[in-house]
């Protein structure tokens, strides 16, 4: 047990950085599909095809809009949990360390 508790907060404070990027990516991957959406509307001359185009662009602005538009305001609650409790198993082992 005493061995795990190191590997438990390394692994809880990798969760915090890795889910905060996971989530830079899913935003990426939604910037790339606003703009290939974008040049087909302009090169489009289809009225009806240019109709759907821009219904789908449309949603893909709002879901930008909802995830946050490029900026991470506030973590998680759940990533707030698992960082406080790798700190406190932290804070713990090192406590038994010394006596």
């Amino acid at each position: 047990m005493k061995k795990m508790l190191p590997l438990l907060g390394m692994a809880l404070g990798l969760s915090l950085v890795f889910g905060t990027q996971g989530h830079a990516v899913n935003l990426e991957k939604l910037e790339n599909k606003i703009e290939k959406l974008q040049d087909k509307l302009e090169s489009t001359q289809n009225p009806d095809k240019i109709e759907r185009l821009q219904t789908k662009l449309d949603r893909l602005e709002i879901k930008y809009e909802k995830l946050g538009g490029g900026t991470i305001s506030n973590p998680e609650p759940s990533t707030i949990l698992l960082l406080g409790t790798g700190m406190a198993a932290l804070g713990l082992w090192r406590w038994r360390k010394r006596q």
